[in-house]
């Protein structure tokens, strides 16, 4: 199954699901945005196959059992200090299934396609987060690498880009 970390209104599940029938998703969000989530799909259809879990990720604690092939942070770790954020990654690190991946999605002011995007998306949390800002994929991959993990930075036609990420052993 796949885990949505602060997955919205769950697009990231849909799209993935359609490309995988059978598959399941847990889309994890604030129950705010899962109530709202559901206002914006009411039919039972668009949930076919979508478990939601609210809560807020930083204290929520899945059990032991649970892991996942694929792990998405979209757009969550630029809402931390770099102390927090480290500490999420590794958190979302450790929930996924040997041989799983792990996807950051996330502004990055050193990721040369879109730079001053991420610059400009960096002011943005810092003036409208209490700690958050743009960690440079340099210092993701240094974080990856620390807990055992190895990154890709992929450039995506978006503004912002994806870190893709597996176990150096591949376990």
């Amino acid at each position: 199954p796949v885990l949505d970390i602060g997955g919205g209104a769950g697009a990231l599940c849909r799209a993935l699901l359609r490309s995988r029938p059978g598959g399941r998703a847990v889309l994890f969000e604030v129950p705010e945005v899962i109530a709202a989530a559901r206002r914006l799909y009411p039919g039972k259809r668009a949930w076919h196959a979508i478990e939601t879990v609210g809560g807020d990720f930083r204290t929520h604690e899945f059990a032991d059992e649970r892991r996942f092939g694929l792990v998405a942070l979209s757009n969550v770790l630029h809402t931390y200090a770099p102390d927090e954020a480290r500490r999420l990654l590794k958190k979302a690190a450790a929930l996924t299934a040997p041989g799983g991946l792990l996807v950051i999605h996330d502004y990055f002011p050193d990721q040369p396609r879109h730079r001053e995007k991420g610059a400009l998306y960096d002011l943005n949390m810092l003036v409208n987060t209490h700690e958050g800002r743009c960690h440079h994929a340099a210092v993701i991959a240094a974080w990856l690498d620390a807990i055992g993990w190895r990154g890709r930075l992929v450039s995506i036609p978006s503004d912002s880009s994806l870190v893709l990420a597996r176990r150096h052993d591949n376990r």
